[in-house]
């Protein structure tokens, strides 16, 4: 009995430790983005253009699987492939010059991202392609409007396995460079953005030099930052 007894006080302990954590550390986090609103704030929290949900080159996390048609060398017909798909990506603040409010300003970020697929019907689940990114956005928000210019370098290289699996294919240096501009607009839970992107550097030569972007998102409550 006596042992049940330090056992439960044990982890009422740890409970009320993990929640005075927890407590203190919300506190700290609220406190130093209210000071985020006012002159420079290094390595500040969050970000001030949200992240567009529909592009798949925003930096994020996820895993996925998908199945459908695959046209190889080795099978020109596809059928039934089965593709395991990974991204891990992140976004940090280097620097903040806060705004009149909370969560405005500008603020200069790194990010990085890794995005992979890979052939799960095959023994070793060879790795088809990898594409590796990394760029500076610098950014912008102003009560519902925000802003992103950013300059980031693109690579993607085709996995060996692949490479190994038909010598017709032809490898190929595919990497660039390129400046991108966002403009946001955020009204409600809705919000629209367009702009696009021109390559300064890309290799092979047959790459398109510019690209536009435009959609809307609907998000429950407000879009905010994140």
């Amino acid at each position: 009995m006596t042992h049940w007894l330090s056992l439960r006080n044990l982890i009422t302990f740890m409970i009320a430790v993990f929640l005075f954590t927890q407590s203190v550390e919300a506190q700290a986090i609220v406190a130093s983005r209210e000071a985020e609103a006012l002159g420079t704030v290094s390595f500040p929290h969050g970000q001030l253009f949200c992240p567009l949900l529909a592009d798949p080159k925003e930096p994020r996390s996820f895993l996925s699987y998908l199945r459908g048609k695959f046209r190889t060398l080795d099978d020109p017909s596809g059928d039934d492939t089965h593709i395991g798909a990974v991204g891990l990506g992140d976004s940090f603040g280097l620097i903040r010059w806060g705004g009149p409010k909370q969560g405005e300003g500008v603020q200069l970020d790194a990010v990085g991202s890794v995005f992979a697929q890979f052939d799960l019907g095959t023994p070793s689940n060879d790795i088809i392609n990898a594409d590796y990114i990394i760029g500076l956005p610098l950014t912008i928000r102003r009560n519902g409007f925000s802003a992103r210019i950013k300059i980031y370098h693109q690579s993607s290289h085709l996995g060996d396995e692949f490479l190994l699996r038909d010598q017709e294919i032809q490898r190929e240096n595919l990497s660039f460079e390129s400046v991108e501009l966002l403009l946001s607009q955020e009204m409600g839970p809705l919000r629209a953005y367009a702009g696009g992107e021109e390559l300064f550097r890309h290799e092979p030569d047959a790459l398109a030099a510019q690209l536009v972007h435009g959609g809307l998102e609907l998000r429950t409550g407000s879009a905010g930052t994140r």
